[in-house]
């Protein structure tokens, strides 16, 4: 749900608004096309669709047009790139991008927001800098800078610049919601609340703050309005994995265990490498009696989290349903060796000490 600063391609140079290093006292030129095939390779090269853009800027640089517009097919084919996934790609277009303009603000934005998705946050931050000492109100490179220290759980840095991208455009709808994120991580779930509906206020459409705002609600106990929000969400976008999970265990929270099972499944489906899915999906199994079902789901959490006090005493749990009483007591054991950081945690770990006295199990 975390989102970057990635920009739209830009459309081409306007005259004498776009400054170039060093080389560039060049006179004004034309920034229409001559061909009639060069305004059809510049009208993809500038649009918003990627394929477009990748094919219509590729054509404009292997025909090498004039330097300030092959610095905006260079910076507008990255973008097409990083919407594709190819970061490798990306990265060097930009770089190329800022060899022939080394100011270039644009390129140095996308460059930043470039290091961010391949997950070189050091990298991120430096780029992100440099862009700052090129346009210190940068409101991007502010936000990419720091997007990369929440990365590296640097929160307070962060939150410092989410502050001051805000501050430099109030419509920063991105800004507000990372602010959002970070207040979530910290517990301050009314503030986070605050802040999802301050992009919601800018961009009504916007289903990431949403579904933040139906997490946020989920976690402060008001399940009628976080399902308020990410019904809305899952209407405009039913592959949305994360919403669907989070859907699920909204439902799980108010005892629906057959719809809670059905959203973990169908997000399950979408994305089987989320991890976290698995638990509150092996606890809608486990409510409905489907004990041999709930146990792999359990057993693949405690592979990835050795810890996990619910996965334990669940799994515990449904071990025994299963007659497998005595490999369930060193799992039910081990659900009572960490400490329980929340209700939910707690009454696993009675459940578990409970069935361990039953079991006579001191």
């Amino acid at each position: 749900m975390l989102l970057f600063a990635r920009s739209l391609p830009r459309s081409l140079p306007r005259l004498g608004l776009l400054t170039l290093a060093g080389v560039l006292s060049l006179a004004l030129f034309s920034a229409i096309p001559a061909r009639a095939d060069d305004a059809a390779d510049w009208k993809a090269c500038t649009g918003d669709k990627a394929d477009d853009v990748l094919a219509g800027c590729t054509r404009v640089l292997d025909g090498k047009p004039e330097l300030k517009n092959q610095v905006v097919a260079l910076g507008n084919r990255g973008w097409a790139y990083n919407q594709k996934g190819d970061y490798d790609k990306a990265l060097a277009d930009y770089q190329a991008c800022l060899k022939l303009s080394a100011t270039d603000n644009y390129c140095l934005n996308e460059l930043s927001d470039t290091y961010n998705l391949r997950k070189e946050y050091d990298k991120a931050i430096e780029a992100a800098d440099a862009a700052l000492k090129a346009n210190p109100k940068s409101e991007d490179a502010t936000y990419n800078k720091g997007y990369a220290q929440f990365k590296k759980g640097d929160l307070d840095s962060a939150a410092a610049n989410f502050n001051a991208a805000a501050d430099l455009n109030p419509r920063y709808s991105k800004a507000y919601y990372q602010l959002g994120q970070i207040k979530a991580a910290k517990n301050d779930l009314a503030g986070a609340i605050a802040e999802d509906n301050k992009v919601l206020a800018i961009n009504p459409n916007d289903d990431d703050a949403r579904a933040a705002r139906g997490f946020a609600h989920l976690n402060s106990g008001k399940p009628e309005l976080a399902l308020a929000d990410l019904d809305q969400v899952i209407s405009h976008n039913g592959k949305d994995s994360w919403s669907l999970a989070t859907r699920g265990s909204v439902y799980l929270a108010k005892g629906e265990d057959a719809k809670a099972l059905s959203d973990l499944d169908r997000a399950i489906a979408i994305d089987p490498t989320a991890d976290w899915m698995y638990t509150p999906r092996g606890l809608a199994k486990f409510r409905l009696k489907k004990y041999a079902d709930a146990k792999p789901d359990f057993e693949r959490v405690l592979t990835n989290y050795p810890g996990n006090i619910l996965a334990s005493a669940y799994l515990g749990l449904s071990l025994v349903e299963l007659g497998k009483k005595d490999d369930a007591k060193a799992i039910l054991r081990g659900a009572l060796e960490s400490n329980a950081r929340n209700d939910d945690e707690r009454k696993a770990q009675k459940l578990a000490l409970d069935k361990l006295t039953e079991l006579g199990v001191n």
